[in-house]
């Protein structure tokens, strides 16, 4: 995670949450970035940072900053060269599903399983966004600038429809 660094700080306490849980000190650092391994893979982590003047007292929380541990195959999804298969839906439902957890939600609906290399469909892809930004405004995140918001059945998926949700849970 990064921030913009404030004059009067002299460190920076980060402090992270997972599956709706509480925050937990993650680490404190004299200047951006923090960078935190050795987590399970997929969770999804919500961190915050404040700054820490000289008097040691503390600033507001920033905003959430989510962060997924799920690698993605194929990552990233290359145009002209990358098939979107069933794969890598099923990673998405799963970073999806990760991210709503730590927002305190449930699993998402999702319909049928795709299998093999059929095609993706337009309802598959409208299916994780609108899990994705139930979880997003539960947790006061902006809404996603979404490439062909409107997706409607027979609509070719392409790239850019599964790579802006990957980016989204990252």
């Amino acid at each position: 995670m990064s921030w913009s660094t404030v004059g009067s700080a002299v460190s920076y306490q980060i402090e992270r949450s997972s599956g709706g849980g509480p925050f937990v000190a993650a680490g404190i650092e004299s200047e951006s970035p923090f960078i935190e391994g050795m987590l399970p893979a997929g969770v999804t982590y919500l961190y915050r940072v404040r700054a820490i003047d000289s008097f040691g007292t503390p600033s507001l929380n920033s905003a959430f900053d989510p962060a997924t541990t799920i690698l993605f195959t194929d990552d990233p999804l290359i145009p002209g060269v990358t098939i979107v298969k069933a794969l890598h839906l099923l990673q998405l439902r799963d970073a999806v599903n990760a991210f709503r957890a730590a927002a305190g939600l449930g699993a998402g609906t999702y319909g049928e399983i795709v299998a093999g290399v059929t095609p993706i469909r337009a309802s598959d892809i409208n299916e994780l966004r609108l899990a994705l930004a139930a979880a997003r405004s539960a947790l006061a995140l902006p809404p996603l600038d979404l490439t062909d918001p409107s997706l409607t059945s027979g609509m070719t998926v392409r790239r850019a429809h599964v790579q802006e949700i990957r980016n989204a849970v990252y």
